[in-house]
């Protein structure tokens, strides 16, 4: 995900056009803190482990040539 950070004035930086700050790295502080959150909705991501990593990457050749039968 690419950070949202402009600057509009010497020390006044706009964090994803919704939240303001006085310095860089408090931008990108304040960017990361609300990363999952898009003008108040949640974002929900599936964590997975690393056998599922590992599984799914070895079927898929498996279930594309079955879809291609």
């Amino acid at each position: 995900m690419l950070l949202n950070i402009k600057k509009v004035g010497e020390n006044f930086y706009l964090v994803n056009g919704e939240y303001t700050a006085s310095s860089f790295n408090e931008a990108v502080v304040i960017a990361y803190e609300n990363k999952e959150k898009i003008k108040n909705f949640e974002v929900e991501y599936a964590e997975t482990t690393f056998w599922k990593k590992i599984k799914n990457k070895l079927n898929f050749p498996f279930l594309l040539l079955e879809s291609w039968m």
